[in-house]
């Protein structure tokens, strides 16, 4: 090999290193949320209650409250923490949690509280939020015994997922005249409309993300006169579109799907409803396991139970045998 051809191989290898290690230009899109190893509880808080000017008008004072991203959606708010002004052992008319409508999802009445002491309330049912904003307000008879208003405070609350609205949660909700009134409210200040300050109700709120489509708070079977009876009650149901029926033989067994058409649910509620389901397709000296299954609006499913019901040999199956047994 000559000399010339030696250097030109030497001069090509820089070449094809550098060839090599070239990476391709990436583009990164925009407004994608950070990872979220955990969406279980996070408390909101903007502020540490640090001042003590208080308002004293009617309808409703408060915060606004939603998430950055939309993977957070559904959420519930499970607690709210207010704090009273400078004087407190008062009485608050109301605490209201609404939803972007603004419609009453939550509420607490009658609450007293210790002067510059956060309060506790929790939601025996947690109001769940599917979209939008959701403000956290109370109403105020006297200053003394409202929840301060302070300044927002950025190392206070988590801003990777629950910003500030602009820079003004604070929010009015007028209309009714009555604390107690459920219809026609609405959100008279929000982000940039009125307020330019920094300021901030002394409410904190306990989310969580870890809703679940269906809560049932009971289910259960009984053995009627030719026929089992399957009934459950819901606590909750978000975007539920209905329940399916399954029986099997065996705990562990295979089961078959036992109504023709889904039992309709609710939807989304925060509140208890209840289901039965009838079947009669039974022979005594048996037992059949049962599920129910709830299907949401997005395809997902849920399992619940299973749950045994045994049937004696004294079990009639039939219209015609229960008859005959009262013609004996």
């Amino acid at each position: 090999m000559s000399r010339r051809v030696i250097v030109a191989l030497l001069l090509a290898v820089p070449m094809l290193v550098a060839a090599a290690t070239r990476e391709p230009s990436q583009t990164v899109p925009l407004n994608v949320p950070p990872p979220e190893p955990n969406r279980g509880q996070a408390w909101i808080q903007y502020d540490d209650g640090g001042w003590d000017y208080t308002w004293t008008g009617g309808g409703y004072m408060g915060n606004m409250f939603f998430p950055r991203y939309a993977t957070w959606y559904p959420f519930q708010v499970e607690k709210v923490q207010y704090l009273y002004g400078n004087v407190g052992g008062g009485i608050i008319n109301r605490i209201r949690v609404f939803d972007g409508g603004p419609a009453v999802v939550a509420e607490w009445a009658s609450l007293a509280g210790a002067s510059d002491v956060w309060a506790t309330v929790t939601a025996a049912t947690p109001p769940v939020i599917s979209s939008g904003p959701f403000y956290v307000a109370g109403w105020m008879t006297t200053g003394d015994d409202s929840p301060s208003q302070g300044t927002v405070d950025a190392t206070l609350w988590p801003g990777t997922y629950w910003p500030v609205s602009n820079v003004e949660p604070f929010i009015f909700l007028d209309g009714p005249t009555t604390s107690a009134a459920t219809a026609g409210w609405a959100a008279t200040t929000g982000p940039g409309s009125q307020y330019t300050t920094t300021s901030v109700a002394s409410f904190r709120v306990l989310v969580s993300g870890n809703t679940v489509p269906v809560e049932l708070c009971a289910l259960e079977g009984k053995a009627r006169p030719g026929y089992v009876v399957i009934s459950w009650t819901t606590a909750s149901e978000l975007d539920n579109i209905g329940f399916n029926v399954y029986r099997s033989d065996a705990e562990n067994g295979q089961y078959a799907k036992m109504n023709d058409g889904i039992i309709a649910g609710q939807g989304t509620t925060a509140t208890e409803h209840a289901y039965t389901f009838a079947d009669y397709g039974v022979q005594p000296g048996s037992t059949y396991y049962y599920k129910v299954e709830d299907v949401s609006a997005d395809g997902t499913t849920s399992l619940h139970g299973p749950i045994a019901v045994p049937l004696g040999s004294d079990f009639v199956s039939s219209w015609g045998a229960i008859k005959a047994q009262f013609n004996q």
